[in-house]
């Protein structure tokens, strides 16, 4: 078995917890706007189909709208648990065979996810596993970074921190 470059950090996303039963970031991302539209009750449902498709990821590019964006703009509208509530669909997955494979490597995990499957996985095998999430955790929905405001205003002190710590270290294999 071949071991991890020395100085090596992973770079993780929605893929990972697929295996846990999770949805991918495109199923995610119509998930929440199917759940925010009809909590939110403020728009015709025709609209949602016309959102539905700008939100498809086209094989050779970007959509033509983002989960950010159109979260930004409904959160004017919605109340808050609402918002919050898009993210309670990863809560109570249990780890696949990526994330006991993660937290075994023993190296800097860096994840877009907002679960925690990383590090239930590593309890579960008694190992310490260092997982930096950037958009947040869904345990703690005052974390979660998803809303194109909230990248313009800028990642967290800890975030920053974190990403400096691992820039100093060293970790490029991202």
């Amino acid at each position: 078995m071949s071991r991890l470059p020395a100085r090596t950090t992973v770079l993780c996303g929605a893929g990972v917890s697929q295996g846990s039963g999770l949805p991918d970031g495109q199923t995610l991302a119509r998930l929440a706007l199917d759940l925010v539209w009809e909590g939110a009750r403020v728009y015709p449902s025709a609209a949602a189909l016309a959102v539905h498709d700008a939100l498809r990821w086209p094989v050779d590019g970007e959509p033509e709208l983002r989960l950010e964006l159109i979260l930004d703009l409904m959160a004017k509208h919605i109340p808050a648990q609402i918002m919050a509530g898009v993210y309670s669909v990863v809560l109570g997955a249990e780890p696949c065979l990526a994330h006991y494979s993660l937290a075994a490597a023993g190296v800097p995990i860096v994840t877009t996810n907002q679960d925690e499957l990383v590090e239930k996985a590593a309890k579960l095998l008694g190992t310490a596993v260092d997982v930096l999430h950037l958009h947040g955790i869904a345990s703690r929905p005052k974390t979660i970074v998803t809303m194109l405001s909230q990248y313009m205003e800028g990642l967290s002190i800890r975030t920053t921190r974190a990403i400096c710590k691992l820039a100093s270290l060293g970790a490029t294999s991202w």
